[in-house]
């Protein structure tokens, strides 16, 4: 990313709306049992108090005893409700992560949410974790895998009683600060002093160490997602927002008055509402694998401002009034990728992320080929975000006359979007589209489960498919860890 780039970004989140989910929609938590690392102070407290609010069996786990018997205190006083606990957890430590996972095991047979919260910025690169680690990776990456991995039996337990567990992993926006090797490997160990391992550390310095952890976070998250989502345990991960926290207490003083100048840091508790809504809200079953960002709501782009792949008449008026008014639906546009094209299109198929450069190429190269690509958008008009798309390819063929066909491809509509009738609205434009270019047969592929949908649409069963997928063994790009931002809130 570049520097103009990551400043629009961090202005962007430095400076959010009014949150549409407040405390007063976390539903009621009765018999959840929650695990809050770094639960006695800052955005770990806060998450404490509302769950605990909600009715949850909570366990504040943090290293000092001391200031969590005062959190609980406090707390519990002020709420009134006492099922809240302490759990000695120093994520520096592999034996104080194991320690603490048997006493959590002792007195539980499961875990509903883990709020994966604590962490360090920033600290002296002299510091080491108790296992030779970098102070700043090792607490906030190496030290939450491994507590996660080892309450696995606890969350797998909460799926098969409830369904879902979820795993709600704080990042920052830091990650977009991130080297481009996303981490560099070298320097999660010291090295011999003044080495060359050593001396790169150094020179990497404190702030670099702590965004690569922040990127690790992600990485982590979105593992977690892919080999247990299929089992119910929702994982994803989040930038809180700039609110009130000690997290920056090892900057020097210069840096925490220089960000006290550009900066007004929000209060604790609207810091921490994002991470209660990803772990409590009935929407969060819905984010595994995703990363959550603050956003601003932004009014939708004219179409006469951008750049389309073919002419927005294209696509019939009665298609476009038919459509829920809070939505729009247009051709695909030059700047649609950072729109998240790709982050809709990955509810279809694993999607790699070839970052913006090489995706207006792409675009270059259909809008090169006029009257062939149609591909189609529906985006939320309150935040000119992508909820929806779809494409029709024409084919010319020798056949009918020199006739064409109309192949409907690539259909997605993000998971907070069903209801709306969007994929109909999709399918509706498309077959149009296909007509309007004199096609004589449109068709589409999809598994059987979808076909009463299609045929709701006018579309009937015809012969089979056969496909043949290119080797495994072909080099293919690999993903990018850290995808593009998915939903809002």
């Amino acid at each position: 990313m570049t520097k103009l780039g990551m400043l629009g970004m961090f202005l962007d989140q430095a400076y959010p709306p009014s949150p549409k989910f407040t405390e007063a929609d976390v539903p009621d938590l009765s018999g959840k049992v929650v695990v809050v690392t770094g639960g006695n102070t800052g955005l770990g407290k806060e998450t404490v108090r509302v769950v605990l609010e909600h009715g949850a069996k909570v366990y504040v786990a943090c290293r000092s005893e001391d200031k969590a018997n005062a959190t609980i205190k406090e707390l519990r006083e002020q709420i009134g409700k006492d099922d809240l606990h302490f759990i000695s957890l120093d994520l520096s430590s592999f034996a104080s992560i194991k320690k603490a996972v048997e006493e959590l095991k002792s007195k539980e047979v499961k875990l509903d949410i883990l709020f994966n919260n604590a962490g360090v910025m920033s600290p002296p690169v002299e510091q080491l974790t108790e296992d030779g680690y970098d102070m700043t990776f090792g607490t906030n990456v190496v030290g939450p895998f491994l507590f996660t991995k080892l309450l696995l039996p606890l969350l797998q337990r909460a799926t098969s009683e409830n369904g879902e567990a979820r795993i709600v992993n704080t990042s920052s926006l830091g990650h977009a600060a991130a080297p481009k090797e996303y981490i560099v490997w070298e320097t999660l160990k010291p090295g011999e002093k003044d080495g060359p391992v050593d001396k790169k550390r150094r020179k990497f310095g404190p702030d670099n160490l702590y965004y690569q952890s922040k990127c690790g976070i992600i990485m982590v998250a979105n593992e977690w997602a892919r080999r247990y989502g299929n089992q119910g345990i929702i994982s994803c991960s989040l930038h809180p927002g700039t609110a009130e926290s000690e997290l920056g207490r090892h900057w020097p003083a210069f840096q925490k008055k220089l960000m006290g100048i550009f900066i007004k840091l929000k209060p604790t508790a609207l810091g921490a509402i994002t991470q209660i809504y990803a772990g409590t809200s009935p929407e969060g079953k819905e984010l595994n694998g995703k990363r959550l960002l603050i956003k601003r709501e932004m009014p939708l782009t004219p179409d006469s401002q951008l750049e389309l792949l073919f002419p927005a008449k294209v696509i019939p008026l009665d298609v476009k009034n038919a459509l829920d008014k809070s939505l729009h639906i247009r051709p695909l546009a030059s700047t649609d990728y950072k729109r998240g094209h790709l982050s809709v299109l990955s509810v279809l198929s694993i999607v790699v992320d070839p970052g913006e450069e090489e995706w207006v190429e792409q675009f270059r190269a259909q809008k090169a080929a006029p009257n062939t690509y149609y591909t189609i958008v529906v985006l939320d008009r309150a935040t000119d975000r992508i909820v929806g798309v779809g494409c029709v390819f024409i084919e010319r063929k020798f056949l009918r006359g020199l006739g064409k066909v109309g192949h409907i491809e690539d259909i997605a509509v993000d998971a907070s979007c069903q209801g709306k009738k969007i994929g109909q609205r999709i399918i509706d434009a498309l077959t149009r589209i296909s007509e309007g270019q004199g096609c004589y047969k449109t068709i589409l592929n999809c598994s059987d489960k979808n076909i009463p949908f299609y045929e709701k649409c006018g579309y009937q069963k015809k012969e089979n498919e056969m496909a043949k997928y290119a080797s495994l063994n072909v080099p293919t790009p690999g993903p990018s860890p850290c995808p593009s931002p998915i939903p809002r809130l």
